[in-house]
């Protein structure tokens, strides 16, 4: 696929206006743009990633399985919520060419879409998460070593205790 795209880019018959090395050069305004608009998102991006890796180092001094489990709850929340981000986008995109094209109407039905399907999707999650939790732990965070799972599924709260009203593991 790479090969035939880079064929494609030296085909004689491209357009001189999209050919090799036209219009390559430093365009200050444009520079100037992007990084108006993406300073800020990288910068968000920037201070989220050092807070996740701050709290993860902060984990892993409690010892392996708390920093396991820790790392198997990042991975399903994950799983979880980046389709639903993704599902954001697209309706954000359909809702903006709907109003760009000036149906309102549409706009409102390409939002409502996206609830019904970003609902029926958490829906699927929570009901996983309900039923079969030991799966989900054993297929993100299961190297084959049953006692080291036991060991990470320990750490976090089970459910008899909190129902005893005694609290599952105090740190400190």
């Amino acid at each position: 696929g790479a090969l035939f795209g880079v064929g494609f880019l030296f085909a004689p018959a491209l357009p001189a206006a999209v050919a090799p090395g036209r219009g390559w050069g430093f365009d200050r305004a444009l520079v100037g743009r992007r990084l108006s608009y993406g300073m800020p998102q990288g910068v968000e991006m920037m201070h989220e990633t050092m807070a996740v890796s701050a709290f993860l180092v902060v984990v892993g001094r409690l010892g392996a399985a708390d920093l396991a489990a820790t790392s198997i709850a990042c991975t399903l929340n994950l799983l979880a919520f980046l389709p639903m981000m993704g599902i954001g986008q697209a309706v954000s995109i359909l809702v903006g060419q709907r109003l760009g094209a000036d149906r309102p109407d549409l706009a409102e039905k390409s939002a409502y879409t996206g609830l019904k399907w970003v609902f029926g999707y958490m829906a699927v999650v929570a009901a996983t998460y309900l039923l079969i939790p030991g799966g989900l732990v054993s297929a993100v965070g299961g190297d084959g070593d049953p006692a080291r799972l036991a060991a990470v599924a320990g750490v976090g709260p089970r459910p008899a205790a909190r129902v005893a009203g005694q609290h599952p593991r105090r740190l400190g």
